[in-house]
Order: structure tokens, then sequence, then C-alpha cells
């Protein structure tokens, strides 16, 4: 209520939990959403009394996504299923024996990516687009992978342009993987009791982004914002400059309509 601008974050977390349990049409996850939207509605009205209405604006919205229970997919008669994440490591250490010889090159596999040895690339002389094509040909033939990637050199990896994006945004040079394996669409390295997430797919990357209070207009948009939007969103609402890591673009039909 002072002369600054406040920001509270919220994360309510139960969703998640409930939805990788039992995935996204279950009833359970059903009834976690009845519960929060009664929770959020008991906070606006709060809001309302104690900060006054269209006093304050509020965003929400997600970090991911998440493919559905491959079981349901199978119920309509669509591909899916689980990606045997052990073969594929199996696989692809065996080819990595084939063309280099003993030593364990992968030091560790997490999040779909493939982390290498760098003591021992430099010691065999490899580079990692060696190591690349060596498994490619092999991890290719398993069910359920669609491609396998040098992350370090996505320029040459032969994404299409809406995956190219996703992946560049992904890769940290100092705390990401070497290499990256990617799924086919309805495929996932899980269990078939629930679901995850962690594919470049729309059903994992789509969120909602919800806009209430000060300054917001009724309205939607069908052009493609980004969780990347929210801050610069903010920033323009409060005719301040974005924050300096900012990489994202205000939601200009939300903003020009604020203009009018």
């Amino acid at each position: 209520k002072g002369d600054a601008t406040d920001m509270l974050t919220v994360s309510f977390s139960s969703t998640d939990y409930v939805g990788h349990a039992f995935g996204p049409n279950s009833i359970e996850e059903e009834d976690t959403y009845l519960r929060l939207d009664r929770d959020i509605e008991d906070f606006l009205k709060f809001l309302d009394g104690w900060i006054g209405k269209d006093n304050y604006l509020v965003f929400l919205s997600a970090d991911h996504g998440v493919m559905d229970v491959p079981g349901f997919w199978k119920q309509n008669k669509l591909p899916a299923n689980l990606l045997n994440f052990g073969l594929v490591v199996s696989t692809a250490k065996a080819a990595i024996k084939e063309a280099f010889g003993d030593g364990e090159l992968i030091r560790a596999n997490e999040n779909y990516q493939f982390y290498l040895n760098y003591p021992l690339l430099k010691e065999k002389k490899l580079t990692v687009e060696q190591v690349v094509e060596a498994i490619r040909p092999a991890l290719l033939k398993v069910d359920g992978i669609a491609n396998v990637i040098n992350l370090s050199d996505l320029g040459h990896s032969g994404l299409n342009e809406y995956q190219l994006s996703l992946y560049k945004n992904l890769y940290h040079p100092t705390r990401g993987g070497d290499i990256g394996i990617i799924a086919q669409p309805g495929w996932f390295a899980g269990r078939a009791t629930g679901t995850t997430h962690g594919t470049p797919y729309n059903y994992d990357t789509h969120v909602p982004l919800l806009w209430y209070g000060w300054k917001v207009p009724k309205g939607q948009t069908a052009t493609r914002t980004a969780i990347a939007d929210i801050a610069p969103t903010l920033a323009d609402l409060l005719s301040i400059l974005e924050p300096n890591g900012c990489i994202g673009k205000p939601v200009v039909d939300l903003t020009k309509e604020v203009e009018k």
C-alpha cells in the first residue's frame, strides 16, 4: 500500500503433482482444479477488499504443459507409447564402444540429454559431433526416437524453425547437455500410470497466460506468446525499463488496448 510497486509470487503446485501422478484428463486433476478455482476466487476477493478492485494486476501461467497419458491417446487411436530410456542409454553406449572402444564417454543423462566425458574425449581425440554421428543411426532404430542432435551445433541440426528456437532457448553452454534426444510425438520417458513433459511438441509447450485487474481490458489473442513476454509486458504497463536479462516482447494485443 506504499508508494512503491509490490510484487507477490504464489505457486499453486498441487496441479503439477496430481497431473504427474494421474494425467491431465483424470478425475483427480479435475477435482484439484475445481479446488484451485475456489482458492483463486477467495484470494481475489481478499485483494478486492484489502487493496481495492482494479488496484492490482494479476497474471497466471505455468512452467510447462504435459503429454496426455499414452493410454488415453491409444483409446482414441492416436500413436503414443512410453520411451524406454534405459534402452536408449544402453544402445548409445554399445554404439560408442563399437566405434571408439572401451571407456565411459557418456558421463550422465538427464532430461533427454547426454552429458559427455570431456577428459576422455580429449584423450581419444574425439569431438561431440563424432559421438553424435556414431550413436545416431543406432538410436534412430529405437522405437519412439525422432532425432539425435548436437546441442552445441544447432545450426546444423536440421530442426524446423519452431523446434530450433525452442532448443536454442534450452541450451546453456555451462549447464546443458551435449547431445539431445528428441522423442516422437506422443512418446515420453516415464511411467504408464501418469504423465510427464520435456519434449518440443505443443502439448508440452502450450500453457495458459491469463491477465486480470489493473489496466487489463477484456479480450483474448491468438498470437503466440511466451512466458518470457510476461516481464516486458509488466514493464510496459508500469512504464519502466525491462529487466536486464529480458528476452521477451510485450504482449502487444494487450498493451495496445490499454493505450486506447
